[in-house]
């Protein structure tokens, strides 16, 4: 502290010379009362001084509070900032900072001295409440301090201006210069004359109130003993909080919509706005504040309701992360496929190979036992043990069957045999009876209907290769032809194709009384190369009904076209909104369409954060980081009861909405040959063409003889056919020619006449 104290005074010594060197006199009646920091602790002191005698800085002989004068000459503007920066990574600040403005335009007694008009005191304000705690960051990207490499907190809850006055209140108000958006808390130190035993007069500016209405302001007497003892005490609450909330159902800055804080969120014969209610019960509860959803650009302190900008620090705001949402995607279409796997499945893999190798070993061993014992062919042996597992017989030769080896193998093999034909015959009874197996997509990559290998090679990929892979001509002939200062599509998309999903998703009106798609077509990492990819003018946006030149659709006009696309499960269509909206809109369909199976994505793209935020508020007496209000959300948060009311939230969204459609599938009808069994007479009939095959080479001699015959008449037709086409082709040319006679045995010549 003795170094402080040596730096404060010879600050004071260089302010007397100065001031001598001006040539102001000591006409300084109304001076800084020596105990002005009595009673405060756990605070830092920030003094902001122009040309002013060294006693009105005297107070600070008496405190040991880490204190920073900093001497400038102009008010409203700065230089070389970086020269009062204190480094937090470096120091230790104190939990509060209280700034006093020492300024010969306030504590000057004579009128003459005074300028007329006001004189801004901007640049005092940064320094107290921007440009004072602060962080070098080489890699950041902070527009505000990029110049300088510095991240600044910038939050002003915590710092307390307060400038010592001489003045009248109504008097300082109209010299006082600041821009009213910065201060969060403001002090007027009204000081009596010295000796003149009055009260120190302390004038709070009231949160979200003009700085220079004289009525934003309440003042206290405090005697000389305790004149800012407690000071964090003197800031009085807001009575209005200003909330920033957008919902595509909602009319945007209406108080009408606010519902009372006794509504129960979960009864079904009231329909309000979860996230209203909750904001509403966060700025009521033990505050005696109230929330205004209408007069968004006054100076009240403000809460967003489920912003995305939850990630931004700026003029002191705070967030409560919430949640993390994207675009995702819903649809009920699965493309049906033919597969022989379920076959396998009722066994394990470790069945399936002890089946094989068993039954390989065993047909070894017979061929050798054929060969050397018998010296003719095992087919007939192997087909005999074969036929077992369809629990079925096949011939064998007398001397083989009568052989106590084969007696031995057959005996063991058919046992096994026939009790894994049983249980395969049991277990695969319901798979053929079963529909198709369906593949579904799963991520937004699948929806991509061309260029999707791009994706795979990301590293190798550069802007020339994507710029002729893509070919951007089709973009521009579609998404070029798009005027965006009408409401509605003027012409289809002709490059769209019927194997390519289409991707549609409902409207919102926009603040100029337009409507724009959710998955908007304004879209470029990976997620932003997908949705490049998905805006290929093949994927159609459009939904099917849509009146090309009808300007009078409203948005449940526009869902109700987009909900009969989706349902329609033959058709490749997926609907795509924000993860919240996915949610309730798949309760919806579920719940009208129990007959349709449908699913979502289980990737997310473009994802965001999420969440709440506060600026200004004051302090919550408990805990001083944050306001009241943020601290009952936080409880809200803490206890489960934000997370059940997004849950009910999710469930009531489409709480009175109708169906396009009534659901007539659930009818009971006659069962259709189109499912797995179909596949029971494809095996049938590649089982028969095997048989035939084993049948032709087990008879090949028997089949030869029979059918050389056919062969040579067909042979000699075909001859015949040839020589008679010949000949007539002949004589229709050249009658003189020598004349061709076929016979059934001979052909020979005959001389012309």
């Amino acid at each position: 502290m003795s170094k402080l104290h040596r730096v404060v005074l010879l600050l004071n010594i260089l302010s007397t010379i100065i001031d001598t060197c001006a040539g102001t006199g000591s006409n300084y009646d109304v001076g800084v009362p020596r105990n002005f920091l009595q009673g405060v602790e756990n605070c830092d002191i920030q003094i902001l001084k122009d040309v002013i005698p060294s006693n009105y800085v005297a107070f600070l002989s008496d405190s040991l509070l880490p204190t920073t004068v900093v001497f400038t000459t102009t008010h409203y503007t700065f230089t070389r900032f970086e020269n009062f920066v204190l480094n937090v990574l470096k120091s230790r600040p104190a939990p509060f900072k209280i700034s006093i403005w020492i300024s010969n335009l306030f504590l000057h007694s004579e009128e003459k001295s005074r300028d007329d008009g006001s004189m801004s005191f901007s640049g005092w304000l940064k320094i107290c409440t921007s440009y004072h705690y602060g962080f070098r960051c080489n890699k950041c990207e902070d527009d505000a301090g990029i110049q300088y490499h510095w991240i600044f907190l910038r939050s002003s809850r915590n710092v307390y201006p307060i400038v010592p006055t001489s003045m009248g209140l109504g008097e300082v108000l109209a010299t006082l210069g600041i821009d009213d958006n910065l201060p969060e808390n403001f002090f007027l130190a009204l000081l009596p004359k010295r000796k003149s035993g009055a009260f120190t007069r302390i004038c709070i500016k009231r949160d979200g109130l003009g700085i220079r209405w004289i009525n934003s302001y309440k003042c206290v007497d405090k005697d000389e003993d305790n004149i800012l003892k407690d000071f964090t005490k003197l800031v009085f609450l807001p009575q209005t909080w200003v909330g920033e909330y957008f919902s595509p159902n909602i009319p945007i800055g209406s108080n009408q919509n606010l519902p009372h804080r006794s509504t129960n969120p979960f009864s079904r014969d009231v329909s309000i706005s979860i996230p209203l209610y909750m904001a509403v019960i966060v700025v009521t509860t033990g505050t005696n504040s109230s929330l205004d959803m209408e007069n968004v650009y006054r100076r009240y302190p403000k809460i967003g309701i489920e912003v995305g900008e939850v990630n931004i620090i700026q003029h002191g705001q705070l967030s409560e992360f919430t949640l993390t949402s994207g675009f995702q995607f819903l649809s009920c279409y699965a493309e049906s496929y033919l597969s022989f796997n379920f076959y396998l499945t009722p066994f394990q893999p470790i069945l399936w190979l002890g089946l094989i190798t068993s039954f390989g070993l065993t047909l070894i061993v017979i061929s050798f036992y054929m060969f050397w014992k018998h010296q003719s062919s095992p087919f007939p042996v192997w087909m005999s043990f074969f036929s077992l597992l369809f629990i079925n017989s096949f011939p064998v030769p007398q001397f083989v069957k009568n052989g106590s080896f084969y007696r031995l193998i057959f005996l063991a093999w058919g046992l096994v045999a026939f009790l894994l034909a049983a249980c395969y015959s049991g277990l695969i009874t319901s798979e053929l009876n079963a529909p198709f197996k369906q593949t579904r997509p799963q991520t937004f990559e699948d929806l991509i209907c061309q260029h999707r290998h791009i994706l795979n090679n990301l590293t190798e990929i550069n802007s020339s290769r994507l710029a002729r892979s893509l070919k951007f001509d089709k973009y521009s002939a579609y998404w070029g032809t798009f005027d965006p200062s009408l409401i509605f599509p003027t012409h289809r998309n002709q490059f769209a194709l019927d194997h390519c999903f289409s991707l549609l998703s409902t409207s919102y009106q926009q603040y100029w009384a337009g409507y724009e798609p959710q998955f908007s077509k304004n879209l470029i990492q990976r997620d932003d190369l997908i949705s490049l990819f998905l805006m290929s003018p093949v994927h159609d946006v459009i939904p099917t009904g849509y009146v090309i030149n009808n300007a009078s659709y409203s948005t449940t006009e526009l869902q109700v076209l987009v909900e009969k696309n989706i349902i329609n499960c033959e058709k490749k269509s997926v609907f795509i909104a924000m993860s919240e909206g996915i949610w309730g809109e798949m309760n919806f369909l579920s719940k009208n369409y129990p007959s349709k199976k449908f699913y979502t994505g289980k990737s997310i793209i473009l994802t965001h954060w999420f969440g709440w935020t506060f600026r200004g508020g004051g302090r919550n007496m408990v805990t001083s980081g944050v306001s009241q209000v943020q601290r009952n959300f936080q409880s809200l948060v803490s206890s489960g009861i934000y997370s059940r009311l997004k849950t009910e939230m999710a469930t009531t969204m489409w709480l009175r909405r109708w169906p396009a459609k009534n659901d007539t599938s659930l009818i009971p009808s006659s069962m259709n040959l189109n499912g797995a069994v179909v596949t029971l007479f494809i095996l049938c009939g590649a089982l028969a063409g095997l048989s035939l095959i084993c049948l032709l080479i087990e008879s090949r001699n028997r089949v030869f003889i029979c059918i050389k015959p056919c062969f040579g008449f067909v042979a000699q037709k075909i001859i015949k056919l040839c020589c008679h086409i010949c000949y007539n082709d002949f004589y229709s040319t050249s009658p003189k020619a020598i004349q061709i006679e076929v016979s059934s045995s001979h052909v020979f010549l005959k001389k012309p006449l």
